[in-house]
């Protein structure tokens, strides 16, 4: 975790907050200055994320969604509640969202839900549509649970800006160079597509 002299970990999730960061809106500079020694702190090592998993009150509410036929997005739940939010999916056969791309082993799709993924931004030099395997495994898996093989693609924060950048030249994030001009020979294969 971390801002690990910012995130103290607390027992119960409902409990008072240690830190009063209510004017961070308003003035957001001065509100941190007053953490600064804080905000240098290393990580916290270990698992501090809501060790109870989902409240009482918050299985109520996930339940009363499924009732009323809401979208339920599991995907930005912390590590218990994903596992005990799955169980009760399970429990009632009800689909849900993977917006950030877990599909949880496969559990997503077998309910009948709905996720997406990207291309990544760096292939396996020398492999030939090697950056669109991620995209071929999860339709195989969506497929093995029975569902039309179609995969969503999403951008989270900020849209394009988080898309993937080069993987050639100097602004590239790959850590090996990438091939170049592999547009007409790897579109067609980035699915496993043969002319």
């Amino acid at each position: 975790m971390t801002f690990g002299g910012i995130n103290v970990p607390r027992d119960t999730y409902d409990e008072a907050v240690p830190h009063d960061m209510s004017a961070f809106a308003q003035n957001p500079i001065i509100t941190l200055i007053s953490f600064i020694n804080q905000l240098q702190e290393p990580a916290l090592e270990g698992d501090y994320y809501q060790a109870t998993g989902l409240t009482e009150l918050g299985e109520t509410l996930l339940l009363e969604m499924m009732q009323r036929g809401m979208l339920v997005e599991v995907d930005h739940l912390p590590r218990r509640t994903f596992v005990r939010a799955y169980e009760l999916l399970v429990e009632n056969n009800y689909p849900a969202l993977g917006t950030h791309g877990n599909s949880n082993r496969g559990v997503l799709y077998d309910l009948g839900g709905v996720g997406n993924t990207g291309f990544g931004g760096c292939g396996t030099p020398g492999v030939v549509g090697g950056m669109g395997q991620r995209l071929r495994d999860r339709i195989a898996e969506i497929a093995a649970a029975g569902a039309y093989p179609a995969e969503g693609f999403g951008f989270d924060l900020n849209g394009f800006a988080g898309g993937r950048r080069p993987g050639f030249g100097e602004d590239r994030t790959c850590s090996q160079e990438q091939s170049r001009g592999c547009r007409s020979e790897c579109d067609s294969s980035l699915l496993g597509i043969s002319e």
